[in-house]
């Protein structure tokens, strides 16, 4: 009889290891896999204009939008790349900080940013990324179509609620050329840039979180 309870003993210690050695194994391939992860969200990005003038105050145009955004960026890489589109609807317009009326209803904007990041993991409470990017914009107002490119920086908080579900946000400046195309020749910008935030989610099952708030999984 001691002998068989020897023997389930073993037994049972020998699935018990087996288990965590399949966990572990499962774990280290998960992150050493390369996969791409994928982000959603909503965004506000705010966009100044600015034309110098001599001898006299300088035309500054503002024009506050809101939208959504989709991310997708790689994992397990040596250096990873994220690339990044948002959409957007203008809801306030100035110039020189006067509110201005839209004609139009139809009117919108997007952006485009790519380029590498680099991810630092804060203890167990959240994650740091920041992403140097080239920025493309198009944007259609009342009189114009306006074609920006430049470049910026992406700085993202990560929060990890679960396992396999982030909340993220994001902070971004660019800063941009603006005479692309026809722009130069009907209102020529001396700067343009851009100030923007978002705030996202993720769920991941390719790529969990390896400390995360709850202990709930999607």
């Amino acid at each position: 009889m001691k002998k068989i309870k020897k023997l389930i003993t073993i037994l049972i210690l020998s699935i018990l290891a087996s288990t965590s050695i399949v966990a572990q194994e499962a774990k280290d391939s998960s992150e050493s896999k390369f996969a791409i992860i994928h982000n959603w969200g909503l965004a506000f990005n705010q966009v100044t204009r600015i034309q110098k003038q001599v001898e006299r105050s300088n035309f500054v145009w503002r024009e506050d939008l809101v939208g959504a955004f989709y991310s997708a960026q790689t994992v397990n890489l040596p250096v990873n790349f994220i690339a990044k589109v948002g959409v957007y609807y203008p809801i306030g317009t100035t110039f020189n900080f006067v509110p201005q009326v839209s004609k139009q209803i139809l009117l919108y904007g997007f952006d485009f940013n790519a380029g590498p990041i680099w991810t630092i993991p804060i203890g167990h409470v959240l994650n740091l990324s920041l992403s140097p990017v080239i920025d493309f914009r198009y944007q259609i107002d009342d009189n114009f179509h306006k074609f920006d490119l430049g470049a910026g920086i992406i700085a993202s908080m990560e929060f990890p609620i679960s396992r396999f579900f982030t909340i993220m946000l994001n902070g971004e400046f660019t800063y941009d050329f603006g005479n692309l195309g026809t722009n130069a020749g009907i209102r020529n910008y001396d700067a343009v840039y851009s100030y923007g935030a978002q705030l996202g989610f993720r769920i991941s099952k390719a790529v969990p979180n390896n400390f995360y708030y709850f202990g709930i999984n999607y």
